[in-house]
């Protein structure tokens, strides 16, 4: 394992963790057990948040490729993958490990 191969894992792990993070917040409300549209206003608000929250890691994530890894195409598609884990966690019961869901690189 290189130095770059590291630096992948530990950018890929940061991800993940701060995306499943975000997308976790609407199932953290145990008053939530209903799945029609009669969501408690707080819980209609995380949802809606969420969208946006997931466009800026994904910002913030690629400004972190251009400037801390000169923009490297493996670090792009950890991105990627990054976004596919968070994306498709949303509509799957979210544990607390962010590591539960499809350790790809």
């Amino acid at each position: 394992t290189t130095g770059t191969d590291n630096l992948r894992i530990a950018f890929r792990d940061y991800g993940k963790e701060r995306g499943l993070n975000l997308v976790k917040m609407k199932h953290t409300n145990p008053s939530n057990t209903n799945t029609n549209n009669n969501k408690p206003p707080v819980m209609r608000e995380l949802q809606s948040q969420i969208v946006p929250s997931l466009l800026a890691l994904k910002k913030h994530l690629e400004m972190l490729q251009i400037k801390a890894f000169a923009a490297h195409d493996s670090f792009g598609r950890c991105i990627r993958t990054v976004l596919e884990v968070v994306v498709n966690a949303g509509g799957e019961n979210i544990s607390d490990d962010p590591n539960n869901n499809n350790n790809n690189n």
